[in-house]
Order: C-alpha cells, then sequence, then structure tokens
C-alpha cells in the first residue's frame, strides 16, 4: 500500500503535527481503542523483554521497588507514517505496534549514540 498523505488518518494527523496539537492524537477514542487492541493481543506483556524470555506485565515490581508501566509503541514513528497510526500490523504484515515496558520504551528512544573513535596507527 503506497502512502498518501491525503487519506484518513494520515491528513488528520498531519494537522495536528502541523497545528503543534499530536497530543489530541494520543487522547482520542480512536488512538485509545488501538492501544487496547494492542495491549489485548500482546496480553499486556513487554515484548522486548518477553524476546529475552521475561514475562513482564503491567504492575509488576521491579528489583528496584519500582512499578512497571506499559506504553504502546509506533515502531513507524507517527510523524513519519501517519497512515499507519493506528494500525497494529502492516498492510505487509509486520507489527506496527508494539507493547513494552517502561523501561525498554526509554531504551528505544534514548539508544546510546555509537562513539566512533579515529584510527591511531
Amino acid at each position: 500500500m503506497q502512502y498518501d498523505p491525503n487519506k484518513w488518518p494520515a491528513c488528520w494527523i498531519l494537522e495536528l503535527i502541523a497545528q503543534d496539537r499530536l497530543h489530541e492524537f494520543y487522547t482520542s477514542g480512536l488512538w485509545l481503542r488501538a492501544r487496547a487492541r494492542a495491549l489485548r493481543n500482546q496480553h499486556r506483556e513487554c515484548q522486548r523483554c518477553k524476546a529475552r524470555g521475561l514475562i513482564v506485565t503491567e504492575g509488576d515490581r521491579r528489583e528496584d521497588g519500582s512499578v512497571v508501566h506499559l506504553t504502546v509503541h509506533h515502531i513507524n514513528r507517527v510523524r513519519e507514517r501517519p497512515d499507519l497510526a493506528l494500525m497494529e500490523y502492516t498492510p505487509g504484515g509486520k507489527r506496527n505496534l508494539e507493547v513494552l515496558c517502561d523501561s525498554c520504551h526509554w531504551h528505544e528512544h534514548h539508544k546510546a549514540a555509537v562513539v566512533k573513535y579515529p584510527e591511531r596507527w
């Protein structure tokens, strides 16, 4: 499927971005339903932790005593692919919405920059 910024929901989301009102997308009933569907389909488990053999769900306690919160993460960023913003899977069948614990979500958005050292020869 070709990306078309003039089709809904892309046009609506692009308008919100242009007006610096993207928060309205994340509080809309459409997003809340898509989010709830992704949470249900992915069994309310962090998919990155699950891939490492851990089961991490909402409300679990970490070793430091903090409580786990889950986020539904857009693999294809909303600002880059607003047409996929409400889709759990892309038309090609790849996951677009991924349930992540707050820790994995933080690491996704704050990956350590690769430090390149010049060769010393």
